[in-house]
């Protein structure tokens, strides 16, 4: 378990059309802080706007407040694979979209043994996701592998050729292997 030290913190409250001013304030308190490895979740992706979408913030908290380095994940979109789990109606061919904050495509990917190259993806990845221990049973399923620095992504599983059916979209932190 990591420690957190949670700096004093003097926070001013004050309602809209309230005169008066309310002032709360905290002192500096060291906590142990759980830390998530994974997250992920199952829905049933339609066409159009009706896709999984997974929303997730990396988020590196540092004592001296210096620029934190960029957290190193695997996402992935997972159909096929789910059979095998007695789902049914499983989603054949998962297309996997990443956007950062602002809502931009940063990178995409169908078929995980075929790397798109754009955007923050640079060089193939198909051998990195083999060795990472997270790589899709299925050739048809989507995974990227991302340095990613702290903010807010959306994770966006679509069926290639408005396919529709089950599809799982996960995000593990490689810095925290679980296999």
């Amino acid at each position: 378990m990591k420690k957190l030290l949670l700096l004093p913190l003097f926070v001013v409250v004050c309602l809209v059309g309230d005169t008066c001013v309310r002032a709360i304030a905290t002192t500096a308190t060291t906590v142990t802080e759980p830390t998530l490895t994974n997250i992920s979740t199952r829905a049933f992706v339609q066409t159009g706007d009706n896709v999984v979408i997974g929303g997730f913030v990396v988020e590196r908290a540092q004592p001296n407040f210096s620029p934190a380095p960029p957290k190193r994940v695997i996402i992935r979109a997972i159909g096929p694979e789910l059979t095998q789990y007695g789902v049914p109606n499983a989603l054949a061919n998962p297309t996997l979209e990443l956007h950062d904050g602002t809502g931009a495509l940063i990178a995409s990917n169908n078929n995980w043994v075929t790397t798109i190259i754009g955007g923050i993806i640079t060089a193939s990845q198909v051998h990195e996701i083999q060795a990472s221990g997270y790589a899709p049973s299925d050739a048809f399923e989507s995974a990227i592998i991302a340095d990613l620095p702290a903010g807010s992504y959306t994770a966006i599983v679509r069926g290639v050729n408005d396919m529709t059916g089950v599809a799982l979209v996960e995000v593990y932190d490689l810095a925290r292997k679980l296999v």
